[in-house]
């Protein structure tokens, strides 16, 4: 693209300034692929999570409902005048 420029109009550092274009694009797709692969292992991490907690849940209900623990009485007593 240099070469279709005339020199009146291009800027006086312009490789320098290309250079540095590129390299900050090569940067950002570099980070917007580590910031991607954290989210899907964030994204499945909290699936798991879920997943567990749920299983657990149902268990717990399960279990609670099917032997449920019997019910505290207190003693009866008079009371003393």
């Amino acid at each position: 693209m240099a070469e279709t420029m005339s020199h009146a109009f291009a800027p006086p550092n312009y490789e320098t300034f290309r250079e540095t274009a590129e390299k900050a694009v090569s940067q950002a797709k570099n980070t917007y692929e580590k910031a991607k692969l954290a989210s899907e292992q964030a994204t499945d991490l909290l699936r798991k999570t879920y997943a567990t907690a749920a299983r657990a849940l149902q268990t717990t209900t399960s279990r609670s409902l099917s032997s449920p623990a019997p019910i505290p009485t207190l003693p009866l007593t008079t009371p003393k005048i």
